[in-house]
């Protein structure tokens, strides 16, 4: 555990608009760094995938090109032919083959309690079985190894499978072992990854600093104010496809730091996600990826967005409170707290 306690870097999804993240932090670390110092990755869906290849390597900082070169890669997005072209209604667009292969290239069999960081992945689970006595139903799914609760087994799980649980976007991708994509609950995996870490009564708010970047803000909004609007509106306007769906995961991903800040203060929370200063191709929430063709194009412009993004905000924070020391009291519970940290981190 570093002085400030527990650091924590949080990636939302949307697909490619990972790249963005990626590149935002790339510029951010060069700048001030700071990615070496993460004790704990989490992430949904493609910041899912990316929070693993991140926590795979003693120096996060050198993975950083590595997760941008993974997802500019088009072979992660393979249709899914011939089903896909003679039942597009009833296949999802992409396999998931392909997508496990480059996977499997980057990560082999590594285990999450065999990462170098500490990670939380949310996924859902479409049927658990009523396991520990709970009702049968679906229900959200978290794999992490920061957590202390027992019994944890998440250590044993295979990074790649959950990582293709977490990004398996309805529509999208097939069901992957009986998991979609987390992002239907949680496309911003911060609370998930701040409740992690206060389980078990180990960390308390003080301890713990978040530091959460989104894909992107699209300038989007909707100008009627007593429209009388049914589902042609807000779900089959071919100007405005799934218009309420993507208002649904907009709203949802703000009002997670919200209620991040407000339980960790502006000293321990602090949220990247630059409005984009220009359109960006193919991004309604309902589309839940792109087509092979625009890629390039697509690539090429997320991470230009982020080039020109203006970081200042975000180096301020962390020179003004990246490596701070905690603000709880220093006592044994404290040393107590370091003592589990140290056990929690991977050989």
């Amino acid at each position: 555990m570093t002085p400030a306690g527990l650091k924590v870097l949080c990636l939302d999804g949307g697909g490619l608009h990972t790249l963005f993240s990626l590149r935002l932090i790339q510029r951010l670390n060069a700048m001030f760094p700071f990615l070496n110092d993460v004790d704990a990755f989490s992430g949904t869906s493609a910041g899912g995938i990316s929070a693993l290849i991140l926590a795979a390597g003693d120096r996060p900082a050198e993975r950083i090109q590595v997760a941008i070169d993974f997802w500019s890669d088009s072979r992660y997005f393979t249709l899914n032919l011939p089903q896909h072209a003679f039942s597009p209604l009833s296949t999802a667009t992409y396999t998931n083959h392909e997508a496990k292969k480059a996977l499997e290239a980057l990560l082999g069999d590594v285990t999450l309690g065999q990462l170098k960081r500490q990670v939380v992945i949310p996924s859902f689970e479409l049927d658990n079985e009523g396991r520990a006595g709970r009702p049968r139903s679906w229900a959200p799914r978290i794999f992490s190894t920061l957590s202390t609760r027992e019994p944890n087994t998440d250590h044993k799980q295979v990074a790649v499978d959950v990582g293709l649980r977490t990004a398996a976007s309805p529509m999208g991708f097939p069901i992957y072992e009986g998991f979609v994509d987390a992002g239907i609950y949680a496309n911003n995996p911060s609370m998930c990854a701040l409740a992690e870490a206060l389980r078990g009564d180990i960390f308390e708010p003080p301890d713990i600093q978040l530091f959460s970047v989104g894909g992107g803000l699209n300038r989007r909004y909707v100008a009627s104010e007593d429209g009388d609007w049914g589902p042609r509106q807000w779900v089959l306007d071919l100007k405005e496809p799934g218009l309420l769906l993507e208002m649904v995961f907009a709203s949802g991903v703000e009002a997670v730091s919200f209620q991040c800040l407000q339980v960790l203060g502006e000293q321990n929370f602090f949220r990247l996600n630059p409005a984009f200063q220009d359109t960006v191709p193919m991004t309604n929430a309902w589309l839940p990826v792109i087509p092979v063709d625009l890629m390039p194009n697509v690539v090429e412009k997320l991470l230009g967005l982020a080039d020109a993004a203006d970081l200042s905000k975000a180096l301020l924070w962390m020179e003004s409170n990246w490596g701070r020391q905690p603000r709880s009291h220093q006592t044994s519970a404290q040393a107590e707290r370091s003592r589990i940290v140290t056990d929690l981190t991977p050989p």
